[in-house]
């Protein structure tokens, strides 16, 4: 008998798992996202923060003048606590809400006063030894530390307050100002930062010196962060560029996770890494907008394993579970041994080769309309597909490029540009012929469409030019949702109006993106990116299970990338690089047609996953045996629901030959 443990990502990489691994401790884990939180009553940047995501400080700042305010946040909303005994920008800070302190700073010159808060009021402590302000502070009220800074040069000063004065500790390896931090005053982070560039480089503070630990992956100065020297968090921030990163420390090295919903700098935070709070900071305007960073709620885990080609096999399943989240897991048989990613076969070709058109339906019942037949000559030709071939059916009321959404008997196509004249024309289908519904708002071009006829969403695209503006459709009339985070045109979609899916595109500059946004009925959040920046590529499924496919990079792709809610990952090729394609289906079931490779085309392409049956029930207890029989494929479904601190912290696959 032989055993296979997978308890580190390095296990995981080989390919068995086709989801996610945590990187904080190399378990399977829920993960984070960010969202909407209350608004500061005072628009400001340059200020500090402390305390926890439910009870949170911010204080000082600058909004065309020297501030002294101070907020207190209560996992809701944020009031006015009291003031500063002095206005000052760049400040730093560490504590609670309860017992915050503030160090530092400037206002006209550089200060070197402490302040402490007991959550009511400040009063005066023992002064830093050294005046500076965009410097850098972690620990409590009566151990805190401050960092960095900015003088009349960078610096590599440390200083240890005890709670009433301050001593100086040991010099950090690279003087900066700008950065961030998080830990105590015994085990500190230092993060980020800017020298004569915006830095990369990370800290660790034992109590008496520092040493360089992993780079952040994206350098970057006035950025926040929060947590522990062991789980850090750091977000936002500048790289020559607003900054949506958020990245996550486990004590060795930085990982990439969901981004900032609004990019921002010179912002403040606090919290921990699994419940952080962002709040403030500058785009081209002074901030009051606060973002939540919390575990989500509940995820689904696969792993698969070949039970080999002897003549019979068993498995054994188990796992392990910490802090009272659920775990619940399924296994499942394939119907052979097959490939573990889906597959593109050829399908039927389209009767007339079209591209930027609209499309609807399912992988055996989908709708072509509209989009171009040759370089700036539009179509309003039809096609309904079978799932084996393409027929003739009833032309739109207009020659147009066009986004749509729906079924085949029940679709709707919105928007488009024929020579660069925009309209903002809707049309619905019954399954035999078009007819004029309600305009939207504004005339939209390469735009995105999701949900159905009679709740339907059009996002993005270029309006004259590149837009974020969502308009939603019930049937009857359109009116304004809320706006994409990232303007972009070109882009993937799936889902529905109150559950939408945004990805890749191109931004008004033309640098085509990576990036996610899931909608929620009202607001767009930020989620992961796709592994391969690109526009002009096709989606279709759901927020929670989606595919992408097709594109333009700097050359037409075949990539396809599937989409489980928490992250993307890479799957089969298309058969035909190309993009500007049409999608329609699901995740598991899809179909791709037309597009361009450069020139039109008629391709169309089926995708399908593997078939996986039940073996057995939902197991919640441990450990799961299994009969394996030879010449499968297998997988275990692991589900999480939260807790506090919801793990699997070791799944084991034992397998041996029953002789």
């Amino acid at each position: 008998m032989s055993i296979k443990t997978w308890t580190s990502k390095a296990d995981f990489d080989t390919g068995t798992l086709s989801s996610l691994v945590d990187h904080r401790n190399n378990d399977l884990q829920l993960i984070c996202g960010w969202s909407a939180g209350g608004n500061l009553n005072v628009a400001r940047n340059r200020f500090a923060g402390c305390g926890t995501q439910t009870a949170g400080l911010s204080f000082g700042g600058y909004n065309g003048d020297w501030k002294d305010t101070t907020e207190e946040y209560n996992g809701t909303s944020w009031c006015t606590g009291g003031n500063l005994n002095t206005a000052r920008a760049f400040p730093g800070g560490c504590g609670t809400q309860t017992a915050g302190l503030c160090f530092g700073g400037s206002h006209g010159g550089m200060f070197s006063a402490t302040s402490e808060y007991n959550g009511t009021s400040w009063c005066t402590s023992g002064n830093l030894n050294t005046a500076r302000d965009n410097l850098g502070g972690a620990g409590i009220q009566s151990a805190g530390l401050s960092f960095g800074g900015w003088t009349t040069t960078y610096v590599n000063i440390t200083e240890e307050y005890n709670g009433s004065s301050w001593c100086t500790g040991g010099n950090l390896n690279t003087a900066r100002d700008r950065m961030s931090g998080a830990g105590t005053q015994t085990a500190g982070l230092s993060f980020g930062g800017y020298t004569t560039s915006v830095k990369n480089t990370t800290e660790e503070y034992n109590g008496s010196s520092w040493c360089t630990a992993g780079n952040l992956n994206t350098a970057r100065s006035d950025l926040a962060g929060c947590g522990t020297q062991t789980a850090g968090l750091s977000f936002g921030g500048y790289t020559g560029a607003l900054s949506v990163v958020t990245e996550e420390y486990n004590g060795t090295s930085w990982y990439s996770t969901s981004s900032l919903i609004t990019a921002r700098y010179e912002t403040a935070g606090c919290g921990i890494q699994t419940a952080g709070l962002c709040f403030g900071g500058w785009t081209t305007t002074y901030l009051n907008t606060t973002e939540e960073y919390n575990l989500v709620v509940s995820g689904t885990w696969i792993v698969d394993f070949d039970s080999g080609s002897a003549t019979s096999h068993w498995g054994y399943l188990s796992w392990t579970n910490a802090d009272g989240g659920s775990v619940k897991a399924r296994c499942k048989s394939s119907d052979s041994q097959v490939n573990l990613t889906g597959v593109w076969s050829v399908g039927g070709n389209l009767n007339t080769a079209h591209s930027v058109m609209g499309a609807a339906g399912t992988q055996t019942a989908a709708l072509s309309c509209g989009g171009m037949i040759s370089l700036f000559v539009c179509s309003n030709r039809s096609e309904e597909y079978n799932g084996t071939s393409w027929c003739t059916a009833g032309n739109t009321l207009r020659s147009t490029t066009m986004c749509g959404a729906g079924t085949q008997t029940a679709a709707f196509n919105c928007g488009g540009w024929t020579w660069n004249v925009l309209n903002k024309k809707t049309e619905e289908y019954n399954g035999s012929s078009w007819c004029t519904a309600a305009d939207m708002n504004i005339a939209v071009g390469v735009n995105a469409a999701a949900g159905t006829q009679t709740a339907g969403l059009s996002f993005g695209g270029s309006s004259g030019s590149t837009t974020s503006r969502t308009e939603e459709y019930n049937g009857t009339s359109w009116c304004t949702g809320g706006d994409l985070i990232t303007a972009r045109e070109y882009m993937g979609r799936g889902g529905t109006q109150t559950s939408a899916l945004c990805f890749g595109g191109v931004n008004a500059a033309g640098t085509n993106l990576n990036t996610t946004e899931l909608y929620n009925g009202t607001a767009w959040s930020s989620n992961v990116n796709l592994n391969t920046a690109r526009k002009e590529l096709a989606g279709c499924g759901t927020q929670v299970a989606a595919l992408s496919f097709g594109g333009y990079t700097t050359t037409f792709v075949n990539t396809t990338e599937e989409y489980n809610g928490f992250s993307w990952f890479a799957s089969g090729g298309m058969n035909t690089a190309r993009g500007d394609l049409g999608g329609a289906g699901t995740q598991a079931a899809a179909v791709g047609f037309g597009g361009t490779t450069g020139s039109v085309s008629v391709i169309t392409e089926e995708w399908n996953t593997p078939v996986w049956y039940p073996v057995g029930g939902y197991y919640e207890t441990q450990p799961v045996d299994v009969e394996c029989p030879h010449n499968r494929w297998y997988r275990l479904e692991v589900t999480l629901t939260e807790g506090s601190t919801p793990e699997v912290t070791e799944i084991n696959q034992n397998y041996g030959e029953d002789c």
